[in-house]
């Protein structure tokens, strides 16, 4: 069973210089390249197919994901005790983010780093739309 990623580390791994930016996928492995959440993904030590999708991944605390990780993100937040309505609105977000608006990890780290000050009084999802939308 996996530990369950933190907000912060999440922005720490963006930020690092260790992943190369990819759309359209979670993991590209032609070119070993990831988006924003697939990072997420390969921070719970989840294998991958051969077509980059993240295997299912158990993690504590009761929270399981295959693809894109809705539940993790929805866990992730609330653990940082900020507001969150559903993974599924943060990962909607991110991914145009990621794959369409062309932002890059260092802009997405910042707009989620944004999203954890303003959580106590605005959803994330508001912060990121804000942001990035």
């Amino acid at each position: 069973m996996s530990k369950l990623p933190t907000v912060k580390g999440w922005i720490k791994e963006l930020r690092s210089g260790k992943y190369n930016q990819t759309t359209r996928r979670l993991k590209s492995i032609y070119t070993d390249s990831f988006c924003c959440m697939g990072v997420l993904c390969d921070m719970t030590g989840c294998s991958w197919d051969e077509n980059g999708n993240a295997n299912k991944v158990k993690i504590e605390g009761n929270v399981n994901f295959y693809g894109v990780p809705n539940s993790l993100l929805k866990k992730m937040f609330e653990n940082a005790g900020v507001k969150n309505k559903s993974g599924q609105e943060v990962a909607n977000i991110l991914a145009i983010a990621n794959d369409g608006s062309g932002y890059t990890f260092y802009e997405i780290a910042h707009a989620l780093e944004l999203a954890l000050k303003n959580g106590k009084k605005n959803r994330v999802e508001t912060t990121l739309k804000k942001l990035l939308g």
